[in-house]
C-alpha cells in the first residue's frame, strides 16, 4: 500500500507478486481507514462508490482478477461486531462493490480481516454476547458469503497463554483451538438462526495467528526470544493444523494465514536482527512444509521432522492457560 492508503504500490506491486511464478497472487489493500477518509472527502461518496473506485484502481495497478489477484480489506472494526452507527451497513456495501465492480470488471471474491480480542481476555462473556447477536445477523451473513472467500479472524496468540512449564503439546494446542477456532466453535453451538453465519464461516473461516516478533502487544504478546519465537509458531501451526484434521467437514482444508511484521525491540544489530528474523522465517516455512506437504502430512510435522519433533518444546517463564475461551463451546440463549 502507498502512503495514500487508497492508491496501490508501483514499486513491490502486482507485478512483482506476479514475477515469481503462476502460484502467487497478488492481493490490493483495501484500506478502511484510508477509504474512509476518501469518502468523507467529498458528501456526494458513498462506501459503494468506494468499492467500485478501489475495484478501478486495482485493474489500473496491474491486479489480474482472472488469473487469482484479489483484493483484502483491513479490516472489519469492532464497531461491526457491535453494529454501532452506520459501520456494519457500511462494510455490506464495500464488500459488494468490491465484488461487483463496476459492470466491465470480472466479478471477485476477496478476503476479509477482522479485528479480534486478546487471548489473555479475562471474562469473555460480553464479548460472547455480541458475537451471538452478530452471527444472527442473517442479511450481513448472507452478503458475505456471495463476496467474500476468506474471512480472516485475527486471533494472534499470547506466548505467556501457551509456553506452560511442563504441559505437553497437545495440551497447548487444545488452549490454542480454543482461542483461534472460538468464532467457528461458537457458530457450531448455535441454534437455527445462525445457519448463514455458520454455513459461510465452515466454507471460509481462517484463523489469522502471528509470526509477528517482537510485540508485546498489537500481534498478540510475542515479547520473547527468537528460540522461543520458532517453537511459539511451530505450536501454532501444529495446533492448527491438528483442529483441521480433527473437522474436515466444518473448516476449510488447508489453509493457513499468519502475520509478519519484525520488530527490533531489543536493539539487535541490523545483522543480528536480519539472521534472526530469517530463522523464524525458515522455521515457519519448514513447519508448514513437514506438517501441510501434499495435504496429508500430519501436525506433528509442525515440531520437527518425523523421528525429531522438538520444535514445540520451549517455555516461557510465567506462562499460565486461560480457561476464558471455553464457554465458546455452549451458546447463550440471547435474553434481549
Amino acid at each position: 500500500m502507498a502512503a495514500d492508503k487508497t492508491r496501490f504500490r508501483q514499486t513491490f506491486g502486482a507485478a512483482s507478486i506476479h514475477a515469481l511464478g503462476p502460484r502467487f497472487h497478488a492481493v490490493a489493500e483495501i484500506n478502511v481507514t484510508g477509504w474512509s477518509a476518501w469518502v468523507r472527502a467529498d458528501p456526494t461518496r458513498t462506501w459503494t462508490d468506494a468499492g467500485i473506485e478501489a475495484r478501478r484502481r486495482m485493474a489500473a495497478a496491474g491486479y489480474d482478477i482472472a488469473s487469482g489477484d484479489t483484493w483484502a480489506v483491513n479490516e472489519f472494526s469492532s464497531a461491526v461486531r457491535r453494529n454501532t452507527g452506520a459501520a456494519r451497513a457500511n462494510m455490506r456495501d464495500l464488500v459488494r462493490a468490491l465484488h461487483d465492480g463496476d459492470g466491465t470488471l470480472p466479478v471477485a471474491k476477496g478476503i476479509v480481516f477482522v479485528i479480534g480480542v486478546g487471548q489473555n481476555l479475562v471474562d469473555a462473556t460480553a464479548y460472547k454476547m455480541t458475537m451471538e447477536r452478530w452471527l444472527q445477523d442473517d442479511g450481513f451473513w448472507g452478503e458475505m458469503a456471495r463476496d467474500v472467500r476468506w474471512w480472516a479472524q485475527e486471533v494472534y496468540p499470547n506466548s505467556f497463554n501457551w509456553g506452560v512449564a511442563g504441559a505437553p503439546r497437545e495440551q497447548r494446542a487444545e488452549y490454542f483451538n480454543e482461542y483461534l477456532q472460538h468464532p467457528l466453535i461458537l457458530a457450531e453451538a448455535g441454534p437455527s438462526s445462525v445457519a448463514t453465519a455458520r454455513a459461510f464461516l465452515e466454507r471460509s473461516y481462517t484463523a489469522l495467528t502471528s509470526t509477528a516478533w517482537r510485540w508485546p502487544s498489537a500481534f498478540g504478546n510475542t515479547d520473547i526470544s527468537q528460540l522461543q519465537m520458532n517453537d511459539f509458531v511451530s505450536e501454532e501451526i501444529f495446533s492448527v493444523r491438528h483442529y483441521v484434521g480433527a473437522h474436515p467437514e466444518t473448516i476449510p482444508q488447508g489453509f493457513f494465514g499468519t502475520a509478519w511484521a519484525p520488530r527490533n525491540l531489543s536493539g539487535l544489530t541490523k545483522m543480528e536482527f536480519g539472521d534472526q528474523t530469517r530463522a523464524i522465517l525458515e522455521r515457519l516455512a519448514s513447519a508448514l512444509h513437514h506438517s501441510y506437504e501434499q495435504g496429508g502430512s500430519s501436525q506433528e510435522g509442525a515440531c520437527g521432522p518425523q523421528g525429531d519433533h522438538v520444535w514445540c518444546d520451549e517455555d516461557v517463564a510465567g506462562a499460565a492457560f486461560n480457561d476464558a475461551w471455553q464457554v465458546f463451546v455452549q451458546w447463550t440463549p440471547l435474553t434481549t
